[in-house]
């Protein structure tokens, strides 16, 4: 994420991903993820970049239940997000 990206999203640091697209097939999108959204924290650990969501998803056993903090539209939500085998 782009300080110019994060200005324009009305955020107020350059923290997390940008979601930039939405696979048929993920489990973003039946957790409700969309892209545009901000994910700034995945399974209580915060995601500073784009290098962090990767390592972490990695890092996570296959089928966990995991919580995903993001904003959208300038409001933070959370979600249940159950990862994939």
């Amino acid at each position: 994420m782009t300080e110019d990206i994060a200005a324009s999203k009305n955020l107020k640091s350059a923290r997390g991903v940008l979601v930039i697209g939405v696979g048929d097939s993920g489990a973003a999108k039946p957790a409700g993820i969309l892209v545009g959204d901000v994910i700034t924290r995945m399974d209580g650990k915060e995601i500073y970049d784009l290098q962090d969501l990767p390592r972490i998803v990695a890092e996570t056993p296959a089928n966990k239940k995991v919580e995903v903090v993001m904003i959208r539209g300038g409001e933070e939500r959370s979600v249940s997000v159950t990862l994939g085998p």
